[in-house]
Order: C-alpha cells, then structure tokens, then sequence
C-alpha cells in the first residue's frame, strides 16, 4: 500500500510538461510612447531625395530612424507627396508584412494614400511573431502612438 501511494505521490508530482526547459526566452518588445522623428530626407538608394522614417525593434526595445536598411527594421513611412504624383506611404520592410489595418489593407507590404493627422493601426507579422503599431503622421512627424507584441 505505501509503495503504492508513493508512487501515486511521484507520478502526481513529477515535472511539468507545459514548457519545455531549453525553450528559448520570450521575446520582448518595449516602446515608451508617444515616440516620434522626422522625417528627413533619404542619401541613400532605393529613393534618394524621399523624406522617410523607420520604426524598427531592437534590443527588445522600439527603435526609431531615418535610414532604411537595418536588419531590425519593420516599417519605413515615406513621404512621395510632389514625386510622380505619390503620397504618404507606408511599407514593411526586410520581409515584415501588413496582416491587416485600420485602412482596410492587408496582407499587403505597401499602403498608399496614407492620410495624415490620423491613426493608422497595423498589424505587422514575420516568422511567427506580431507587432501591433498605432502610429499618426504630423506634417513631417511621424508618432509612434502604440507599439506592443500582438
């Protein structure tokens, strides 16, 4: 009867299966905002001369730049207002794409006719993983309202 019980015991209590033990560790997204930059214009190729911003995750924090070409990248905000005709765009970049936004896009890499002085919602994916970004265009600032893992 006692090895009984001590078994029941051993076997009640054992490890748990719920998470493996060499999973690697959460990922973490920090963003303190609002956040915002201006948009400058790019030096650089593909669109020299274009007023961009990028909002990026590295560090496990939010990251905000001028130049698009950063591993760490997830969305570069152009303004092509006055270049062919264009508009305030967004795009996900290295290899993000737009599951879905509150513009009724997706999933989609690229946005067009982004209007200013509103909220545009997105919904961004790669690999597995999600980012939910509120983000508004002032004039030539870009604000990062809201960014968290989704």
């Amino acid at each position: 009867m006692r090895v009984a019980w001590l078994l029941a015991l051993f076997v009640g209590c054992g490890v748990s299966t719920d998470a493996p033990m060499d999973a690697p560790p959460a990922r973490v997204l920090r963003c303190e905002v609002p956040r915002s930059i201006t948009m400058l214009a790019s030096d650089e190729p593909p669109n020299p001369g274009v007023p961009i911003a990028v909002i990026g995750w590295s560090d496990d924090e939010c990251t905000l730049r001028n130049e698009v070409g950063d591993d760490n990248d997830l969305l570069a905000v152009a303004d092509l207002t006055g270049v062919f005709s264009g508009s305030l765009s967004i795009v996900a970049v290295e290899d993000w794409r737009i599951v879905s936004s509150s513009l009724g896009s997706g999933p989609t890499t690229m946005i067009v006719g982004v209007p200013r002085d509103t909220d545009v919602e997105l919904l961004l994916g790669r690999d597995g993983v999600r980012v939910s970004i509120v983000l508004r265009v002032e004039g030539d600032v870009v604000v990062v309202v809201a960014m968290t893992l989704a």
